[in-house]
C-alpha cells in the first residue's frame, strides 16, 4: 500500500461558492471621513436624496458600516412600506454600457451618501462648456450645438413618421380581416 497522501484539488468551476465582492470595504466610522475613496466626493444631506440628478457619481455607506463604491443615479423611487413609512429607493449603474451591472439601494439600509463633486449633468449643455477651458473656438461650439439640435429635430421627425406606418400598417391589417372575414 502506498504512504501518499491524497490532497484535494480545489475545484475552480465551482459555482456554489460564495465569491467575495470587491466593492465591499470594512471601514469604521471615524475613518470614513479620512478614506481615499472619498476624495472628490462632497456628503449629501438625507433630506436631498430624493433630489440626486440622474448621472451623478454616488458612493455610499451601509448601516452594517460597509463601505460601497457604488455607481451612477439612473432612477428614484418613492415606496412606502407596509406600516406606510415612506423610504427611497434608488438605482444605480455601474456605467453607461449595453450590459452594465444595475443594483438598487434602499434608505433604510444606507446610513451616508456622498455625491462626486461637480458630477451633476443635468445642466450640463453644449453652449454652457467654457470656450477657454477647453481651447475650442466658440462658432465650432455653435455649429456643434445647430448640429445637435437638427438631429433632435430629425429624430423627431422620424419617429412620428414610424408611428404613421404603424398605423397604417395596422389599419392594412384590419382591413385584411375584415375582407376575408377573419377575426
Amino acid at each position: 500500500m502506498s504512504n501518499k497522501k491524497q490532497t484535494k484539488k480545489e475545484n475552480i468551476f465551482d459555482l456554489s461558492k460564495i465569491v467575495s465582492n470587491t466593492n465591499d470595504i470594512e471601514i469604521s466610522g471615524d475613518e470614513v471621513s479620512e478614506s481615499s475613496l472619498l476624495v472628490g466626493y462632497e456628503p449629501v444631506d438625507p433630506k436631498e436624496w430624493a433630489n440626486l440628478s440622474p448621472r451623478t457619481h454616488i458612493r455610499y455607506l451601509n448601516k452594517d458600516g460597509t463601505m460601497r463604491r457604488g455607481g451612477f443615479v439612473s432612477k428614484i423611487w418613492s415606496k412606502k412600506d407596509l406600516k406606510g413609512n415612506a423610504y427611497i429607493l434608488i438605482d444605480l449603474v455601474a456605467n453607461y454600457g449595453k450590459n452594465s451591472s444595475k443594483w438598487s439601494i434602499s434608505s433604510t439600509k444606507v446610513e451616508k451618501i456622498w455625491r462626486k463633486e461637480g458630477s451633476d449633468y443635468e445642466d450640463v449643455t453644449v453652449n454652457s462648456v467654457p470656450t477657454a477651458a477647453k481651447g475650442v473656438d466658440s462658432q465650432v461650439l455653435k455649429d456643434l450645438g445647430d448640429d445637435i439640435e437638427y438631429c433632435k429635430k430629425s429624430i423627431q421627425h422620424i419617429t412620428i413618421e414610424i408611428q404613421k406606418i404603424k398605423n397604417e400598417q395596422t389599419r392594412t391589417l384590419e382591413l385584411i380581416k375584415k375582407l376575408h372575414n377573419i377575426r
